[in-house]
């Protein structure tokens, strides 16, 4: 029963939302990185792939420094670069920055960040993201119901025409 539930509601999932074709990483936040560290971070990678290669006790301690190295570098980079951020944010020119921050952190937690036009019921094409939210909302709840709906039928019809079978015939 649960199996069957499981496969409809990805089944639904899959036509409503569509698959993702797999992702690239997550990008990270190198704003505030300088020149010392990207010195350090090289020479850990260099360090870790000679560790990759040949996993040995020198090669891990030769492995240990340039990471702590690394590590306290891009802390202080990081503690600079907010420093001066926080700095930029008080004046009267940083009051604009928090505002457009506040845009692009909102922009980067929607949840429709890849859909940029979808079909309704009746095949019109929807382009404006309130129309796709509230579409797509509908669509999907309404055939994710009308599956479970339909998935609870099948259940009821097969325990009752046991219950109702002879024992004999099982």
């Amino acid at each position: 029963m649960w199996e069957k539930m499981a496969t409809c509601i990805r089944k639904v999932a899959s036509e409503v939302f569509g698959m993702t074709r797999g992702g690239g990483c997550k990008t990270k936040d190198t704003w505030w990185w300088n020149e010392d560290v990207q010195r350090a971070i090289k020479e850990k990678k260099e360090c870790y792939k000679r560790l990759f290669l040949d996993r040995s006790a020198d090669n891990i301690e030769k492995y240990k420094v340039p990471k702590k190295i690394a590590k306290r570098a891009v802390s202080e980079a990081k503690g600079r670069a907010y420093e001066d951020m926080y700095q930029r944010l008080n004046t009267k020119e940083g009051e604009k920055d928090i505002y457009r921050m506040a845009r692009v952190r909102e922009r980067k937690t929607r949840d429709f960040s890849q859909v940029k036009c979808i079909k309704d019921d009746m095949d019109q094409l929807l382009v404006k993201e309130d129309e796709i939210s509230c579409e797509s909302d509908l669509d999907g709840k309404s055939i994710l119901t009308d599956c479970i709906t339909g998935i609870m039928r099948i259940q009821l019809f097969s325990w009752t025409t046991l219950l109702m079978t002879p024992t004999g015939a099982l």
